[in-house]
């Protein structure tokens, strides 16, 4: 990666932290309020984004292998589930409710997949030592996308955010996967979101873990695991001969 090409893509991240960040909670005023700001702020974030890739040097470029490369990572969609697979814990309940509120925090996660894989996959990703094998690049891409998750942590020193780190870690090399292997930036995005609305929004408004955590952690480590497995078996199999 170019020195120009380096400063373009900190610009963008540094945006993307900065107004991902702002703590909207501490204003004393209405949850509906908070999440409009929550998501007004994510669409800054994509237009700035794209005020900033007008001007850079960075290329925004799909090389799709094969098509028939996106079968593999249907498997992984199981992911997008982990936290209810905690229901086969009969301590375990869960209660649906549906609100605005929740709706809002839908339409948030969706814009901050979409920004997500704009920023981390299609730029950072896409331009990131292009000369490197591609699992170098996706395994550096990964741990930039969870170390920008580390904000979450420094905010609150909540030692449960560092499970949330550790888990964008292992997302991210699913996503990056999906995109240099398959070259479609949308099946990054359709798992992303439908990550971010079931196993948080849904899973966080509907599940009650009655007998504390220990079935999530116990659950979630398991589907880690399994997915780690599958993922290095498909490399392994399938995409270690591919050199860009």
């Amino acid at each position: 990666m170019s020195k120009n090409k380096l400063y373009d893509i900190l610009i963008i991240i540094l945006l993307y932290i900065g107004l991902s960040c702002i703590p909207f909670e501490l204003v004393k005023i209405d949850a509906i309020f908070i999440k409009l700001f929550h998501i007004l702020a994510q669409i800054l974030i994509f237009v700035f984004t794209g005020l900033v890739f007008r001007k850079s040097s960075l290329k925004l470029e799909t090389k799709t292998h094969n098509s028939k490369n996106i079968l593999y990572f249907l498997p992984a969609f199981l992911i997008c589930f982990s936290n209810f697979f905690t229901l086969f814990d009969p301590n375990n309940s869960l209660t649906f409710s549906f609100d605005f509120v929740l709706i809002l925090q839908i339409v948030f996660s969706i814009l901050v997949a979409f920004n997500e894989e704009i920023i981390f996959r299609a730029l950072l990703l896409g331009n990131l030592y292009e000369d490197k094998k591609p699992l170098v690049r996706i395994v550096i891409a990964a741990g930039i996308f969870a170390a920008c998750h580390l904000t979450h942590f420094i905010s609150t020193f909540d030692p449960s955010e560092l499970v949330v780190v550790a888990y964008s870690f292992g997302i991210g090399l699913v996503l990056g996967m999906m995109y240099l292997y398959t070259g479609s930036l949308t099946l990054g995005f359709v798992f992303h979101a439908l990550y971010n609305i079931v196993n948080n929004d849904l899973a966080n408004e509907w599940i009650s873990y009655n007998n504390g955590f220990t079935s999530f952690y116990t659950i979630n480590i398991l589907v880690a695991l399994v997915g780690i497995a599958y993922l290095f078996g498909i490399y392994y199999y399938k995409f270690r001969e591919i050199k860009s």
